[in-house]
């Protein structure tokens, strides 16, 4: 969404295509959703390119674009999730132009794992989200925000090791007293209820010393929490 955004910014015609139910133009780019996916659109629209995320099935998208429009993969999955094991296919891979990586030890997992020739995978890295820029002054700034006690911060989604982290906590706490572990996760951000065992691992740590179980946050409020947090865990 922020590429997209930075991309109409400097001129460019920008459509984004997922499952909102709102479609409209937003900051410059036309938002849609995913029922429009069908050949007689990505005709008439005539794009230069066509970037799909993740969605390695999508592949098939090949058969309606017209010869000049390049589709690409950008990847941010590693090499054990289905959407990307598809590309172990020749007949899946060979239809991307090309394929984006967020990293080196991505890049170098995906040509090991299905056999890609490297000069189809190129790296452009993450870059930080708009609401976590700026968010210190200066140096004095930000050291005055971290001189509360050790805080440690998980930001992940809950089936990344959450249950780990309240195993380990408690003994890293008593070396730590002070210490204290702020818990943003849920299987919201997918738009999804919380599978039973991951709400016993939320129950768990809401009766853990040391511990606040928030659940997920928009980015401009978990950037304002993390401002106060010195180690992400």
């Amino acid at each position: 969404c922020y590429l997209a955004i930075e991309l109409a910014r400097n001129g460019h015609d920008v459509t984004v295509m997922t499952g909102t139910m709102h479609p409209a133009r937003v900051s410059g780019v036309e938002c849609i959703n995913t029922s429009n996916y069908n050949g007689h659109f990505f005709g008439n629209q005539q794009f230069d390119a066509v970037v799909v995320l993740n969605a390695g099935g999508r592949s098939s998208l090949r058969s309606v674009l017209p010869s000049y429009t390049k589709l690409l993969l950008w990847a941010h999955l590693e090499t054990a999730q289905p959407s990307a094991q598809r590309l172990a296919w020749p007949e899946v891979s060979s239809r991307w132009d090309g394929i984006v990586c967020v990293a080196d030890w991505q890049r170098k997992a995906y040509i090991e794992a299905f056999k890609l020739a490297p000069e189809r995978l190129t790296v452009i890295r993450n870059a930080i989200a708009p609401s976590f820029e700026g968010l210190f002054r200066s140096l004095d700034d930000l050291a005055s925000a971290k001189s509360n006690p050790l805080t440690l911060a998980y930001t992940s989604t809950p089936y990344r090791g959450l249950h780990l982290l309240l195993e380990v906590f408690p003994e890293f706490r008593r070396s730590n007293p002070e210490a204290m572990l702020n818990v943003y996760s849920s299987m919201a951000v997918y738009q999804q209820r919380d599978a039973p065992e991951f709400q016993r691992v939320y129950d768990a740590l809401r009766s853990t010393d040391g511990v606040e179980y928030v659940g997920s946050l928009p980015q401009p409020s978990l950037a304002e929490r993390l401002a106060t947090s010195h180690i992400l865990a």
